[in-house]
């Protein structure tokens, strides 16, 4: 297995060298495999565009939702399909199957077939969520031309069947249990803490019951998921506060906090001082 290519390997020959972008969606707890463990940024669409597009709280929930459902229907129909995103971009999603279970779902996006369309799209989508549309037109630049989807459907059955190969060749028992689904939403929620995450979405999305997801998150990370999440964006604020001069609403504005009074409040129960007065305690630099 020490000389066998990792998962992250494969993409990143992708991923680094074009427009387009692979990533894998893990829908079982496949990816705890040794050889298929990969960063959040390969488990989600990490483009730009994609950032630009979940930049209000209407273009994430949009966004989410159009990804939830994509997976939904990846689990359902268990075979290849393709189309535009909510924004306009196309993408190419291919599950994979083994011994009849949708395991994963391998996507192929930041695709541009028909940028008419999909500037088209883009704008009645923009005028809905509020996000600017003058922004997001300037990132279909790096969205990948396509004359033959093909090229692409292939590229994803090859990761596909890479990934079948893997589990194949050097078998690995999944965690009989949800506990593969507690390190998915944590793995989320560090990359999307300051959206308004919530974990009836995530539970959906793995096809969990909420309240049971609740209970086995707490379990494992002593603490609730709304815990877990205001942790994650105090933490940013405290570096935020130590490393920048923003006042102390942006902070807690790009941190994730829509009420900077009870930003304060949590921010003095965490670390005991207001984010004012553990501002005044960083060094000055000379």
């Amino acid at each position: 297995m020490q000389d066998t290519i990792h998962l992250s390997q494969l993409l990143n020959s992708y991923n680094n060298l074009n427009k387009f972008y692979v990533s894998v969606a893990d829908l079982s707890g496949i990816l705890s495999h040794p050889l298929l463990n990969i960063p959040i940024s390969e488990r989600i669409h990490a483009k730009k565009f994609c950032d630009v597009a979940k930049s209000t709280a209407n273009g994430y929930r949009s966004c989410r939702r159009c990804r939830r459902q994509a997976d939904l229907k990846a689990t359902a129909t268990g075979t290849l399909f393709h189309g535009h995103c909510i924004y306009g971009l196309y993408e190419i999603g291919l599950p994979v199957v083994i011994d009849g279970k949708t395991m994963a779902v391998v996507y192929v996006g930041n695709l541009l077939p028909d940028p008419e369309a999909a500037f088209n799209r883009a704008q009645k989508t923009c005028r809905k969520t509020g996000v600017k549309f003058q922004k997001l037109k300037q990132e279909f630049e790096n969205a990948q031309p396509v004359t033959d989807l093909n090229t692409y459907i292939d590229i994803a059955k090859a990761v596909a069947s890479f990934i079948k190969l893997v589990i194949k060749t050097f078998p690995y028992e999944l965690s009989s249990n949800a506990h593969w689904v507690i390190r998915e939403i944590k793995l989320y929620a560090r990359e999307n803490f300051r959206n308004d995450i919530k974990l009836s979405d995530l539970a959906a999305k793995y096809g969990f019951n909420e309240k049971y997801i609740g209970r086995l998150f707490k379990s494992t990370a002593d603490v609730s998921f709304t815990q877990y999440v205001i942790r994650l964006r105090l933490n940013h604020s405290k570096e935020m506060l130590l490393r920048s001069d923003k006042s102390v609403i942006e902070i807690a504005m790009f941190s994730g906090f829509e009420n900077v009074t009870y930003f304060n409040r949590c921010f003095k129960r965490e670390f005991g001082l207001t984010p004012t007065e553990f501002r005044r305690q960083r060094p000055k630099h000379s």
